[in-house]
């Protein structure tokens, strides 16, 4: 084998070695951002999202609908009520409201044992027709409950 020979198999050869090098580093570079990017739901724990209401929203209709995503969440509840959510972590649930304010809690854990509460602030003001006359408070007499004699 000439010298000539020998150098351009040797820079070949090292050549090589660095393609090899750089593929490796690159492919481990590529995986450890997957891995950070995969690992970031884990870091972060349950999301709640509300789709279509509003905190501090005011409604007419007593029973409303709330859906909503509740991402990463294993355990999903709504003022303490179990609701069930999608393999696409969707919920929707319907809620009754009462006349006035009320506070809607809805919270999510997930497997890992984080939790997210959301409060949602809604009124619900009921349309009366006009002239219809509401009860607003009732009185009682004193002699409520007294047996006559």
């Amino acid at each position: 084998m000439t010298k000539a020979t020998a150098q351009t198999m040797h820079k070949i050869f090292f050549k090589k070695r660095h393609t090899r090098t750089l593929i490796v580093v690159a492919f481990f570079v590529v995986l450890g951002l997957y891995a950070i990017n995969r690992a970031h739901n884990l870091l972060h724990g349950a999301d709640i999202r509300i789709n279509n209401i509003t905190d501090g929203a005011v409604v007419t209709e007593s029973l409303v609908t709330i859906s909503g995503k509740a991402n990463n969440a294993t355990f999903f509840s709504i003022n303490d009520r179990q609701v069930f959510v999608s393999e696409n972590y969707d919920f929707a649930e319907k809620v009754l409201l009462l006349p006035g304010y009320n506070v809607l809690t809805l919270k999510g854990e997930d497997k890992f044992g984080k939790k997210a509460i959301t409060n949602v602030r809604i009124v619900y003001e009921p349309i009366t027709p006009e002239g219809d006359e509401t009860i607003t408070s009732i009185s009682m007499s004193k002699d409520y409950g007294k047996e006559n004699n």
